[in-house]
């Protein structure tokens, strides 16, 4: 079952809605709500991939795929030409696309798709350094001179964005289930600073289904992921660093609270080929535990890409 769900933002955040770090908030959610014996049964259940998750994206988009620009003859005049080239070059840096966008040409997509979301915004996020003062718990107030102050930045979504989207497909819990779950990060508060109020949404689940062409050649991946040996090759993609670190009663305890460092693509990466990438389980991923795993497994949406 596929379901599509909904962050509606209710404050500021400090940590981003990546697949991985969803994941770990819902097995937070499952040990802190069902027990550590229901959260072994699911991490064990994770040898196969039987939990798929996307990562959140501005409300009523999916990622922009990352292609080559496409190679065509130069324009009859340089003007026509420059325009062009100027087009491809602000297509390129287009990190989301409309669903609609997606909708229209699933069955045949293509590269100059991109420039019909012109319109968009490019930019959906800011970091904003905010003062506070610290006050002092015996007196009720701050120290003198200053000493109580400090900054930290901040994520705030631009004016206009309200919510986020991101997808799951499972048949391990029940939609019941993963209402409860989901409900539990709601009132707890999700990534960093969650306990002075940072991350808090209101988060809800519809069932849903991607566009999809009846002869895809081309997948769009829309988690954080390491690709399987035997996954289909990647036509484009953009990857990052992650240095994952614990949370809760697992960064306590003489161990160490830092996971091994791990090259993951971003959403947005295509892959070629009849079937879906699967991704993987990352395993070892902490120097002193070796059950602690990193969720890289691949949720992707199928298009046809013409001129493959």
């Amino acid at each position: 079952m596929l379901y599509k769900i909904k962050w509606k933002i209710l404050s500021a955040i400090e940590t981003q809605l990546q697949s991985d770090t969803i994941f770990g908030h819902i097995c937070w959610a499952l040990a802190y709500t069902k027990g550590e014996p229901a959260l072994k049964d699911f991490l064990e259940a994770m040898k196969q991939p039987v939990f798929l998750l996307s990562s959140g994206f501005p409300e009523g988009r999916l990622p922009a795929p990352k292609l080559h620009r496409s190679r065509r003859e130069s324009m009859p005049d340089l003007a026509s030409e420059l325009i062009r080239r100027e087009q491809e070059k602000q297509a390129s840096k287009r990190e989301y696309l409309p669903v609609e966008l997606w909708q229209k040409h699933v069955a045949a997509f293509e590269q100059a798709h991109v420039h019909e979301a012109a319109s968009e915004i490019e930019k959906y996020f800011e970091v904003i350094l905010q003062e506070h003062n610290s006050i002092n718990r015996m007196s009720g107030t701050t120290r003198k001179g200053g000493a109580s102050l400090y900054s930290e930045l901040v994520i705030h979504p631009v004016e206009g964005i309200k919510a986020f989207d991101s997808y799951l497909q499972t048949d391990y819990f029940s939609r019941k289930e993963l209402e409860a779950l989901f409900a539990f990060i709601s009132d707890s508060g999700f990534g960093r600073n969650k306990h002075t109020g940072r991350g808090k949404f209101e988060i809800s689940l519809e069932e849903f289904s991607f566009p999809a062409p009846g002869n895809p050649n081309a997948w769009l991946l829309l988690s954080n992921s390491v690709p399987a040996h035997d996954d289909p090759p990647a036509l484009g993609y953009e990857g990052f660093v992650k240095y994952g670190k614990l949370g809760g009663s697992y960064a306590v305890g003489g161990k160490s609270p830092f996971k091994k460092p791990i090259f993951l693509l971003k959403p947005g990466a295509v892959f070629f080929g009849a079937d879906p990438p699967k991704g993987t389980l990352v395993r070892e991923i902490h120097p002193d535990d070796p059950a602690i795993c990193q969720n890289a497994y691949a949720l992707c949406m199928g298009f046809h890409l013409k001129g493959v």
